[in-house]
């Protein structure tokens, strides 16, 4: 893509449609993702070629993850551009094995994508304390540990 010229005024228009968003209307998922992407590289254009420079982000090595609660846009997303994922079993225990399949059958074969779950962590400060921390949680989840280890596991 060519950058053209910015003519009056066209940098501000670009600056305000990245950063607000007009009749609350929220803009494709996957678009807003590849913007961020484009912009940590230093490739980002407008539809119109004006370029646009995120400082201090633009090169900066940061790892972008996805983060989803079912096999939903974010897991397809994530898997589709490569992206580790990470599906939040804090928020929704009963999707994370959705999530983590999507994300897999999204993924290209060419890539080696990485995914894990966000978790809620128990702590006590005695062990019998951290146990039964621990087991409130797992029967608030209703959650198969096993099932849960082998869905993070690449087949």
């Amino acid at each position: 893509m060519t950058c053209l010229p910015s003519p009056p005024g066209a940098r501000r228009a670009l600056y305000g449609s990245l950063l607000q968003q007009p009749g609350a209307e929220s803009p494709d998922f996957a678009d807003q993702v590849d913007d961020i992407l484009a912009q940590l590289a230093g490739t980002y254009r407008s539809a119109e070629g004006v370029a646009a420079h995120a400082v201090p982000g633009e090169g900066a090595e940061v790892e972008l993850w996805g983060l989803g609660g079912s096999g939903g846009q974010s897991a397809r997303v994530a898997g589709e551009r490569g992206l580790p994922f990470a599906a939040n079993y804090h928020v929704s225990p009963s999707t994370v094995l959705e999530a983590a399949e999507a994300y897999r059958e999204a993924a290209p074969t060419s890539c080696s994508p990485r995914s894990g779950p966000a978790a809620e962590s128990a702590t006590g400060d005695r062990g019998p304390h951290a146990r039964r921390a621990l087991r409130w949680g797992e029967t608030r989840a209703g959650h198969d540990r096993q099932a849960l280890r082998r869905a993070w596991r690449w087949r």
